[in-house]
């Protein structure tokens, strides 16, 4: 999930891997005219898991630079209680 600052645009796509250490985030296909280079973009990615990984699970939150360069890494805390839903 993608949502550009600069627009307001929202939308799902996928990601696929590049060459590392270019520091290189591209918007392709139709996806790539929802933005334009230099817009800052919050990226979102999401997972389904099991109520025992949900308990433990980490979420890693990344904040870059208008270099796409990491200037700050957290990794948040376990949730403190799951609500268990079933069916979904």
């Amino acid at each position: 999930l993608v949502g550009n600052l600069n627009n307001g645009e929202r939308f799902e796509t996928y990601a696929i891997y590049g060459e590392l250490q270019r520091g290189i985030i591209e918007l392709n296909g139709a996806i790539g005219h929802l933005g334009k280079i230099g817009d800052r973009l919050t990226i979102m990615s999401l997972a389904r898991l099991a109520a025992e990984e949900a308990a433990t699970h980490r979420p890693r939150i990344l904040v870059l630079d208008e270099k796409n360069e990491i200037v700050r890494y957290d990794e948040g805390d376990s949730p403190p209680s799951l609500k268990v839903v079933s069916g979904v």
